[in-house]
């Protein structure tokens, strides 16, 4: 499993969207704005697992979020938030 399958998984269950639909996205993101942490990169299962749980526990966190960036897109295309 790889850091961006974390991600995505994780956002998956959030919003409750496909992951694959996610993980384009995520890789969209990557490829804009590259960052430290290669999304690519494989995690050892046990390692996975435990990221798997400590996002899972900040699943209202990250919703939070996530409508937060909805709310400044639709502000940034002129629409109603």
């Amino acid at each position: 499993m790889t850091f961006g399958d974390i991600l995505a998984q994780v956002i998956s269950e959030v919003t409750g969207r496909p992951k694959e639909k996610i993980i384009e996205i995520v890789n969209a993101v990557e490829k804009a704005f590259p960052g430290k942490q290669r999304l690519e990169e494989e995690v050892p299962d046990d390692k996975a697992e435990l990221l798997l749980n400590e996002l899972r526990k900040e699943k209202p966190a990250i919703l939070a979020q996530l409508m937060e960036y909805e709310m400044m897109a639709d502000d940034d295309r002129g629409g109603n938030a």
